[in-house]
């Protein structure tokens, strides 16, 4: 007996073999969400080892970039689970093994599937391949909707869990960092105001019409401590040191001057009560404009 010739229908699948696909489409998704559902966990064990790995670092030494890796491990995690959903969706003779395998149907649905589309010169081969697919059909509809359930890797489910209570753990630790981070954002803002209050101040002495000795050095120096503090907040106590020096030295200027002024003004009230044949020893004003109106 020869073997008989095989060749493609000329319609495609055989009509049984078709309803047999469209049977199997449940199932066919039931198997695409478990595949994307352990892939899922293994791709999340994966994300939170690495954010763990992050948290870690972070609480040893100072990453500014810790929420932005956070972020960015977060969002790969979302982009592979996509890609891997597109890569992992099941064909119809996936499907029909998986079955067969779980089911015990002894190959009967990939069989159907793989000669699906095979038809012979033969009435006894095509007899049959008409039987096996009408078994296939019958097989398929004995098969419980729940037959292909959503199954977690043990291993990989506890390591999931693992990582993510330790996640949990190393961020309700408080932050050794965050009090740094909070005390230099403080100095920062005295820092600001510091200069802010220079800066006004030396406009001030700017628009003063008084004469202070050294006004020009004195501004200047205002005006650079005031830039230093912007640039350089963490140096903020040498900073307000020198500005306590500044402000002695600007007191001692104004000081200086005023008492120049008043003892040339008591010298000239006295030499103008001497001028009236009076005397006015103290050398006020007031006492050298009486004098000067007995004389008149």
């Amino acid at each position: 007996m020869t073997t008989p010739d095989r060749q493609q229908a000329p319609g495609g699948l055989d009509p049984q073999v078709t309803e047999l696909t469209q049977r199997l489409r449940r199932f066919q998704r039931r198997l695409w969400l478990r595949r994307v559902v352990r892939d899922a966990l293994r791709i999340a064990a994966v994300a939170l080892v690495i954010a763990l790995g992050i948290v870690i670092v972070g609480r040893v030494v100072r990453v500014d970039w810790l929420p932005a890796a956070l972020v960015a491990v977060a969002l790969g995690t979302l982009l592979a689970i996509v890609v891997d959903a597109a890569r992992v969706r099941p064909t119809a003779m996936e499907t029909a093994l998986a079955l067969d395998g779980g089911q015990g149907l002894a190959d009967r649905l990939s069989t159907a599937m793989a000669f699906g589309s095979l038809t012979t010169d033969d009435p006894d081969t095509d007899d049959l391949l008409a039987r096996q697919r009408q078994d296939a059909l019958a097989s398929v509809q004995r098969v419980q909707p729940g037959a292909i359930g959503l199954v977690a890797p043990r291993r990989v489910t506890l390591l999931v869990l693992a990582a993510a209570a330790l996640i949990v753990g190393a961020a309700v630790v408080p932050d050794p960092w965050s009090a740094i981070t909070a005390e230099q954002e403080h100095r920062r803002e005295v820092a600001t105001a510091q200069a802010e209050r220079l800066e006004e101040a030396a406009r001030r002495l700017d628009a003063d019409p008084a004469r202070i000795p050294e006004r020009e050095a004195i501004t200047e120096e205002l005006r650079r401590l005031a830039a230093e503090l912007r640039a350089r907040p963490e140096g903020l106590e040498d900073q307000l040191a020198r500005m306590g020096a500044l402000e002695d030295r600007l007191r001692s200027r104004i000081d200086r001057g005023a008492e120049q002024r008043a003892s040339a003004i008591a010298a000239l009230s006295r030499e103008l009560s001497r001028a009236a044949g009076r005397e006015n020893a103290s050398g006020t004003p007031q006492e050298a404009a009486q004098d000067l109106e007995r004389l008149g």
